[in-house]
């Protein structure tokens, strides 16, 4: 085996330990809060050893950064997938695209609502950084890309109007074993987000 070959290899098992490192820690992170994901617990998950979390991020604080970062990539890159035909769109069009991209993203990821959870019941730097580096810089772009379409989504400075389209959107997805045993169905169940996709448009978007 070449040196080449060897190296690369070494590269890729450093990639692989890393998101393995990150996709544990998003799913620790969004079910037990941050003072209840230790990184002894994260590491022991992802399967690796010990201090590879201070190797890879630094500090248990950076891991977190790096998680909700990853969590909200996903979302950035589902509503631009969903936008990317804009032009050929009408409003209407457009809105029922973007809020269906955010259902069926919300459905396929759970731990970002669960994340939003965990860390939105009390004050600290990490809500701090959910919402200035990560939900009002998305929201501001696309208000200024598409200002009617955004309003018609999630709505301008209107709390109430936010709220109802994210709550009904994706606490389900979060809520999925209270779902199974109170309705008996699957919140994962593709014909589930189907129905639930169109019952939130025809409640919030007409």
């Amino acid at each position: 085996m070449s040196s080449l070959t060897k190296s690369r290899r070494t590269q890729q098992r450093a990639l692989d330990t890393r998101d393995s490192l990150l996709d544990t820690a998003i799913e620790m992170f969004s079910r037990k809060g941050y003072d209840g994901a230790s990184v002894r617990q994260i590491e022991e998950l992802a399967g690796v050893n010990r201090g590879l979390v201070a190797y890879h991020f630094g500090d248990k604080a950076q891991l977190w950064r790096l998680a909700a970062q990853r969590l909200f990539d996903g979302v950035r890159q589902s509503l631009g997938i969903a936008t990317d035909d804009m032009p050929n769109r009408s409003k209407d069009d457009i809105a029922r695209g973007l809020a269906r991209a955010f259902i069926e993203h919300s459905a396929r990821e759970p731990a970002l609502n669960r994340l939003m959870i965990q860390e939105s019941m009390q004050s600290s730097w990490r809500v701090d950084y959910l919402v200035e580096q990560q939900i009002r810089p998305m929201m501001d772009s696309l208000l200024s890309e598409m200002p009617d379409v955004s309003e018609a989504v999630w709505g301008k400075n209107d709390p109430h109007r936010y709220y109802a389209f994210v709550g009904a959107a994706a606490f389900v997805f979060s809520a999925a074993e209270e779902c199974k045993r109170l309705f008996d169905t699957s919140p994962t169940d593709p014909a589930f987000i189907e129905e639930h996709a169109e019952y939130v448009l025809e409640l919030l978007i007409p």
